[in-house]
Protein backbone atom coordinates (compact mmCIF):
# COMPACT_ATOMS: atom_id res chain seq x y z
CA UNK A 1 0.00 0.00 0.00
CA UNK A 2 1.23 3.42 -1.18
CA UNK A 3 2.17 5.84 1.79
CA UNK A 4 -0.44 8.89 1.61
CA UNK A 5 1.31 12.15 1.33
CA UNK A 6 0.14 14.94 3.39
CA UNK A 7 0.48 18.87 2.68
CA UNK A 8 1.44 21.70 5.51
CA UNK A 9 1.66 25.17 5.55
CA UNK A 10 4.63 27.29 7.12
CA UNK A 11 5.30 30.67 7.33
CA UNK A 12 7.48 32.52 5.30
CA UNK A 13 10.34 32.81 7.51
CA UNK A 14 10.27 28.95 8.16
CA UNK A 15 10.21 28.84 4.63
CA UNK A 16 13.41 30.85 3.91
CA UNK A 17 15.38 29.31 6.59
CA UNK A 18 14.02 25.73 5.19
CA UNK A 19 15.32 26.27 1.23
CA UNK A 20 18.49 27.89 3.12
CA UNK A 21 18.80 24.37 4.78
CA UNK A 22 18.19 22.58 1.84
CA UNK A 23 20.70 24.87 -0.21
CA UNK A 24 23.41 23.93 2.32
CA UNK A 25 22.40 20.27 2.15
CA UNK A 26 22.72 20.33 -1.83
CA UNK A 27 26.35 21.84 -1.20
CA UNK A 28 27.57 18.98 0.45
CA UNK A 29 25.89 15.70 -0.78
CA UNK A 30 26.25 17.17 -4.54
CA UNK A 31 22.32 17.16 -4.92
CA UNK A 32 19.26 19.33 -4.05
CA UNK A 33 17.30 16.99 -2.21
CA UNK A 34 13.46 17.77 -1.64
CA UNK A 35 11.89 19.70 0.99
CA UNK A 36 10.52 16.63 2.40
CA UNK A 37 14.05 15.18 2.67
CA UNK A 38 15.69 17.94 4.14
CA UNK A 39 12.43 18.23 6.90
CA UNK A 40 13.02 13.60 6.99
CA UNK A 41 17.23 14.93 7.63
CA UNK A 42 16.37 17.14 10.42
CA UNK A 43 13.90 14.75 12.24
CA UNK A 44 16.72 11.77 12.15
CA UNK A 45 19.77 14.38 13.50
CA UNK A 46 17.09 15.63 16.47
CA UNK A 47 16.59 12.01 16.73
CA UNK A 48 19.98 11.57 17.47
CA UNK A 49 20.68 14.35 19.27
CA UNK A 50 17.80 12.93 21.83
CA UNK A 51 19.39 9.37 22.06
CA UNK A 52 22.90 11.05 22.74
CA UNK A 53 21.31 13.46 25.23
CA UNK A 54 19.91 10.40 27.38
CA UNK A 55 23.73 8.18 26.93
CA UNK A 56 25.28 11.54 28.36
CA UNK A 57 22.83 11.60 31.06
CA UNK A 58 23.69 8.12 31.87
CA UNK A 59 27.06 8.49 31.96
CA UNK A 60 27.22 11.59 33.92
CA UNK A 61 25.08 8.93 36.52
CA UNK A 62 27.39 6.38 36.62
CA UNK A 63 24.31 4.11 36.04
CA UNK A 64 25.86 2.81 32.38
CA UNK A 65 27.83 -0.62 33.91
CA UNK A 66 25.69 -1.04 37.26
Amino acid sequence: MATKKVNVSINPETMKALTEMRLRISRDLGFTPSYSQVIQMLLKINEVAEQTDKSVEMLTKGDVNE
